[in-house]
This record gives C-alpha cells, structure tokens and sequence, in this order.
C-alpha cells in the first residue's frame, strides 16, 4: 500500500481534507482558515453550521467521485466550499436546519456534475485561453434553483427600498458596519462581530489575504453610499448595503483577482479593485431579476478581469 493511500484511509485526513474546503469559502483552502469559516458562522447562528457541514462533505464526497472534474481545472470553488455555501443558502431559504440539511446533502453530491459543466463551458469556444475559473457557479446555480422550486426566496438586496428616513444608523456608524457586514455576508452571514472576527483572523493568517479582503470591502462601500446619497439606485434607504448584501461580492472579487488567480502587480491590483467596485451596481441590476443574487456579481466581475488580464 502506497504512502498516499495510506493516508487516504485515516479518518483525520478526511477531518482535514473537510476543513480545508470550509476555509476555501474566503478562497485560502488551508486548516486556520477553515477553522475561522465554522467559528464565524457559529458564532452568529450555530444551528446553521450543520447544513454547511453536511454540503461540505456530500460535495467533497462528490468532487472525488468526479476525479475528472479536478483535472479539468485548478481553479478554487469547485468542489466542498461549493457545497458549504448550499447548505447556508438552504438554511436561509428553509429556516430549519433539518431541511436545510438534506437539501444540503442532495445539493452537495449535485456539486461534482455541475462544476464539470461549468468547467466544459467556461473552457468552449473563444474562451478556452483565458482559462477561467469555475468559483462559486455550481452554488448558484443549484441553489438559485432550490429557492425557486420551493417558491421561496432568501434574503437579497432590492433594487428600490421606499423609506422617507435614512438608515437607522448613523451614516459614519453604518458605513462602518458595511465594511464587516461586507465581510461577514461571504459566509451568508449578517453579523458585523462575525465580520471583524473573519477580518482579523484573515489578517493573521495572510496579511495580503485579509488587507485585500477589506480594500475590496471598503471600495464597494464607498460606490454604494454614493450611489445611495446621488440617488442613482432610488429610494434605497442604505439597509442593503448597512447589512453587507452588496458588498461581499467585492470582497470576494479583491481577493480572487489579486491574491489568488494573479500575481499582485499595480495594474492587477487596479484591475481587482475597479472589478470590485463593479459588483455593486451589479448586485443591484441582478436583484431586479427574479433569479437570487448569491455571488453572481463576484463571478461576472471576476471572469471580466480575469478575461481582461489574460487576453
């Protein structure tokens, strides 16, 4: 028996092989990292941890399954952070984690097959040079596709919120708040504590992770309040941005493009930033849709600077 079978056979590197997915969630598949996703969540709503547990290990169960996804491409997302990220989509959309948990369980095993087409997709035609990653395409898609089966919907942001007053924070108060909610909202969480949680363990673990993390956070917050305060998205009142469901697609776009997919050159910085800032009114014009958000905006704003950076 081989050194690496016998390693596949002991039960602590599956533990570690689970963990390391959760962490790729922020986009850093490593075991600090993971261990930091499970706390953040926990720390806002520990019922939720089961289905993200659950869709992590019915997708990583599947992606093995798929051997032939992982050679069809390198990229982060495909396999069980995909997987996490059903299972907290469930739990939002259910509100029970029982269900969200078996939804969890089906979704992450569809997880290997999806990420598989979406690799043959994205690798057709034109597009076969860039090489672009499949990130979180198979979440969306199947759990877009939950949420409007069960003819629910989970919490997105709108495209025109009517209110006469403004948010019910103060406005430097609530723009703060955006930058953790921004954050924190990566994992489907709104919780400002989980934000600053995240933030700071991502600063420790890589200071470039998490200082690209936060520059990505704090760009979508300064194109959303001045969206808001020009009027450009009507009478938004500021609650879809003060609770971080514009923002955490730039965060994600940040750290894809000019941490893990790029080299971080100034023009690959500057490319990853205004691709950042482009998610927002992105987010906006997707929610208009009856299709859910997710991380839409972070997959097109990614593919366009990837696209760009590579062409």
């Amino acid at each position: 028996m081989t050194p690496t079978l016998r390693s596949a056979l002991r039960p602590a590197y599956w533990a570690r092989v689970l963990v390391e997915q959760l962490g790729d969630v922020v986009l850093f598949p490593r075991v600090a990292a993971g261990l930091l996703v499970a706390v953040a969540i926990a720390l806002d709503d520990p019922v939720m941890l089961l289905p993200v547990l659950v869709g992590t290990v019915a997708a990583t169960a599947s992606s093995v399954w798929m051997k032939r996804v992982r050679k069809a491409a390198s990229a982060a997302g495909m396999f069980g952070y995909c997987g996490a990220l059903v299972g907290a989509a469930s739990y939002l959309t259910f509100d029970s984690g029982a269900t969200a948990s078996a939804v969890a369980a089906v979704g992450g095993l569809v997880c290997g097959p999806v990420a598989a087409a979406v690799a043959a997709s994205v690798r057709a035609g034109a597009l076969s040079k860039v090489e672009l990653p499949v990130l979180t395409a198979p979440f969306c898609l199947i759990s877009g596709a939950v949420a409007l089966l069960a003819s629910r919907g989970v919490k997105q942001p709108t495209a025109s919120v009517q209110a006469e007053s403004g948010p019910s924070l103060e406005p430097l108060m609530a723009a703060g708040q955006s930058v953790l909610t921004n954050i924190s909202q990566v994992l489907l969480v709104n919780n400002a504590l989980s934000g600053a949680l995240l933030l700071a363990g991502l600063l420790v673990i890589h200071w470039r992770l998490g200082l690209t993390a936060l520059a990505g956070s704090v760009v979508a917050g300064l194109v959303g309040w001045a969206a808001v305060g020009l009027g450009f998205f009507g009478h938004d009142d500021g609650t879809a941005l003060q609770d971080g469901l514009l923002g955490y697609s730039a965060v994600l776009t940040a750290v894809a493009v000019a941490v893990i997919f790029e080299r971080p050159t100034r023009r690959c910085v500057v490319v990853a930033l205004l691709a950042a800032a482009l998610t927002v009114p992105l987010a906006i014009l997707l929610s208009a849709t009856p299709i859910p958000v997710f991380t839409w905006p972070y997959i097109v704003g990614t593919w366009m600077a990837l696209t760009y950076l590579r062409s």
